[in-house]
This record gives C-alpha cells, sequence and structure tokens, in this order.
C-alpha cells in the first residue's frame, strides 16, 4: 500500500508493529467444509502455517 500511495510512512511503520492476533482454529473436518472453496481454504492454511510473517514460531502462528 506505501508502494501504491495508499498509506504515507508513518501509517507503514504502524501497520508492521502492530499483532496480527490470528487465532487459527483446526476444524474436525478440515478445510473440506469450506463449501466450494476448499483448495483456497487449504492454500491460506498452509501459508499462515509455514510463513513465520505470520508469528515467529509455529505455536506463535496457530494462536496455540
Amino acid at each position: 500500500m506505501l508502494d501504491q500511495g495508499m498509506i504515507d510512512a508513518a501509517q507503514h511503520a504502524e501497520a508492521i508493529k502492530a499483532e496480527i492476533g490470528l487465532k487459527v482454529q483446526e476444524n474436525r473436518n478440515g478445510c473440506t467444509t469450506a463449501s466450494r472453496a476448499e483448495y483456497f481454504c487449504q492454500y491460506v492454511t498452509n501459508l499462515i502455517l509455514n510463513d513465520a510473517n505470520y508469528g515467529k514460531t509455529a505455536e506463535g502462528r496457530t494462536g496455540s
């Protein structure tokens, strides 16, 4: 957004410092319950759980 000129440098710095606060809750049936979006659900789940930008540790990324 900064590169696009939609926010200024101060807003960008504040956004980077903000805690995301994700709380991933595992569904017993997984992404199969995401009607018509199963593959997207799995993609997003894998992205969050494997990307350190969403938390420093795996436990931090799952909200555990």
